[in-house]
């Protein structure tokens, strides 16, 4: 598509809630995110614990949570490595792995590899629909998983990550103007000239290209620098970032830095925050994050969005799914198009259906 001056251009920040809404729309019993979900279940940090025990080196960590403390797995790796020492070293290594591992077998049993429906549907939107009034610029993505990346082969054939890479088996188009920046690297990167792009996660994590949980991630090195500079290059020409699953908290503080300095670069015509989650999360992050200019929460997107963010039962809503049906709904309606008459948006229509159901 022609470049257009007047198209709203839009960013997406995808956090692990995105991929948990991967999850929830999948109906799957599956907790992917960091602390216990809505129903309660153990997240990932409770999960690496109850393996921690089975580690010498490892077992106080175990006991700790055994006396009711909460533990931010990202904020223990950071402070085991800041020590330098060789034991403690070993110790940030065993989390990773555990870490690691976790994620990767709950993914698989999810069933979300194979088809990320709203991830595929997004790229829909964008490829069939909102392209009369907006320009998807590209993804910025905090999460290890190749949800995003799976989407852009098949619904956009082809899949710019910011560098040259090489994947097994078929060509892959890599010139695409819509980039997947993936800040902290990816379970199936592996380091390698060009860098080597698996197509399935592998058990053997030996020459793991990524950014392990921790606080302190550092972005200094090739291909993360890269990304960093062109991430902000990508905030510096939207007008829209709109942040699914990322609670911009204290870990995210590479990322929060990022927003505000692409801000103050345009500060008097910057872009606005589309805070795609639940009202009270949006709430929060504009009370922490009151030096970022043009939040809007997920109530204040439209009347549709307003009817869930304030229903009295409070019952759990995956505000991934809402975004995308009401918007492709309410461009359907304004177009006058019928959603039969569209080609190639299966995945629409199957958030369309569920909705209807």
């Amino acid at each position: 598509m022609p470049k257009n001056k007047s198209l709203k251009k839009v960013v997406y920040l995808l956090g692990a809630g995105a991929t948990q809404a991967e999850i929830d729309f999948k109906g799957v019993d599956i907790n992917v995110l960091m602390k216990p979900n809505y129903s309660k279940q153990d997240g990932v940090c409770a999960r690496v614990m109850k393996k921690a025990k089975s580690f010498p080196s490892l077992k106080w960590l175990y006991e700790l949570k055994q006396d009711g403390r909460h533990i931010d797995i990202e904020q223990v790796i950071g402070q085991i490595e800041e020590t330098n020492l060789k034991q403690q070293n070993q110790m940030a290594e065993k989390l990773r792995e555990l870490y690691c591992q976790d994620i990767t077998d709950n993914l698989e049993k999810a069933g979300v590899l194979k088809d990320p429906t709203l991830i595929k549907a997004l790229f829909e939107m964008h490829q069939n629909l909102t392209n009369h009034n907006e320009e998807l610029l590209g993804i910025i993505s905090l999460n290890h998983d190749n949800l995003a990346e799976i989407a852009s082969i098949e619904i956009l054939k082809g899949l710019n990550l910011g560098f040259e890479f090489k994947t097994p088996g078929a060509f892959i188009n890599q010139k695409l103007d819509q980039k997947i920046i993936k800040l902290h690297g990816s379970f199936n990167w592996r380091i390698s000239n060009p860098i080597r792009i698996e197509k399935e996660y592998k058990k053997d994590q030996s020459n793991r290209l990524w950014i392990p949980p921790t606080v302190f991630k550092e972005l200094r090195n090739y291909p993360f620098n890269k990304l960093l500079g062109l991430s902000f290059e990508l905030l510096s020409k939207c007008d829209v970032l709109r942040v699914i699953g990322c609670s911009l908290s204290q870990n995210d503080w590479r990322i929060i830095s990022l927003i505000f300095n692409a801000q103050r670069t345009c500060w008097n015509y910057c872009f606005e925050i589309q805070l795609i989650m639940t009202d009270k999360s949006g709430v929060e992050i504009k009370r922490n994050l009151g030096y970022l200019k043009k939040f809007i929460t997920f109530g204040e997107l439209g009347p549709s969005f307003a009817h869930f963010s304030s229903r009295k039962d409070k019952k759990h809503y995956n505000s991934f799914e809402i975004f995308l049906r009401e918007t492709i709904q309410d461009f359907l309606k304004s177009s006058g198009t019928d959603e039969n008459n569209l080609q190639n948006i299966d995945n629409i229509k199957k958030i369309i259906n569920k909705g209807r159901t």
